[in-house]
């Protein structure tokens, strides 16, 4: 059995083909440049349409195609809440990239349960049925596995943990994305560099140079020198992921949690410091039995879990 997985981040959309023993035979991406609205979804289309030749060259056939999102999947709908990409506010991809393979089954999924199916199929999730992968990178989500099933919710919104409510009292700024996403995410660190320097004018450090690089790699290093604005908004989101830690396990008493997305990478730095965070504030007997991990499968891991949830779907 042979399936597509597309998964659509902010910036490009990436595709593999995957074999029954998650083998990659063919794999592509395109950047968005861009793209809104029906642009996005006719390069996913193109990509469809490339891996349906190139398996007919090979005289076999697609079976299923998965796709994973940012935002909001609908599963009764097949339409997707994805603000990040203009014109996808409610946007019918499933009738979209149906045209293109009427007869080949498609399943749409939000990339945070991509994420933790992947890691279920492949990762360090592998033979368990509770766990939780926390993605961070420009925004925060999370994929929550329950008693083997995924938690998705009435409407599909399940795991939208970048607004989980962590400090008082409440800011303006949090009606973007959040308490926690602005805080502790990938694009709100960043943010909080040039809100730190505008409450603070007599900052003297490396984020007033003009050739700074602005990233999160660097502000991890600026962190381990020191820097003012590195350790404040640093330890500020070590707490925060702690905490946010601590309420998922005592919330669903999982056995892993997971963390991947693009900050870990070199937040995995700090993986000690938010065990001890997150042991403050857990129910300790939950606490006692849960692992934190870091994902095991990389940037593939979106696109391992869309593959599964295909070949499931069959």
């Amino acid at each position: 059995m042979n399936v597509l997985a597309l998964d659509l981040g902010g910036t490009k959309v990436s595709a593999a083909i995957f074999n029954s023993e998650a083998n990659i035979l063919w794999e592509k991406y395109g950047l968005l440049e861009g793209r809104e609205g029906d642009d996005v979804a006719e390069l996913m289309g193109e990509f469809i349409a490339e891996a349906i030749d190139y398996l007919g060259a090979q005289g076999s056939e697609l079976s299923a195609v998965g796709v994973g999102v940012p935002g909001v999947a609908y599963s009764k709908s097949g339409s997707v809440y994805a603000p990040n990409i203009p014109g996808w506010e409610n946007y019918p991809l499933k009738a979209k990239l149906t045209c293109v393979t009427p007869h080949i089954p498609i399943v749409i999924e939000s990339d945070r349960s991509c994420y933790i199916m992947g890691e279920k199929w492949k990762g360090v999730a592998q033979n368990t049925d509770n766990a939780i992968f926390i993605a961070v990178g420009t925004g925060i989500g999370a994929g929550i596995l329950a008693n083997g099933q995924l938690i998705k919710g009435q409407s599909d919104i399940a795991g939208a943990i970048g607004w989980m409510a962590l400090q008082q009292p409440y800011e303006a700024r949090f009606d973007y994305c959040g308490c926690f996403e602005t805080f502790a995410s990938g694009g709100g660190l960043l943010r909080e560099i040039k809100h730190y320097k505008e409450q603070n004018p007599g900052y003297r450090g490396y984020f007033t140079s003009p050739e700074a690089s602005l990233n999160t790699t660097t502000l991890i290093n600026q962190y381990k020198l020191q820097d003012e604005i590195a350790t404040a908004i640093l330890t500020k989101a070590v707490a925060m992921w702690g905490m946010a830690v601590a309420n998922l396990i005592s919330i669903f008493n999982p056995e892993k949690v997971i963390f991947g997305g693009g900050v870990f990478g070199a937040a995995q730095y700090f993986i000690d410091e938010i065990y001890e965070e997150a042991k403050k504030w857990a129910q300790p007997l939950s606490m006692q039995q849960v692992e934190l991990l870091i994902s095991s499968t990389g940037p593939k891991t979106g696109l391992l879990g869309a593959a599964y949830l295909a070949q499931n779907k069959l």
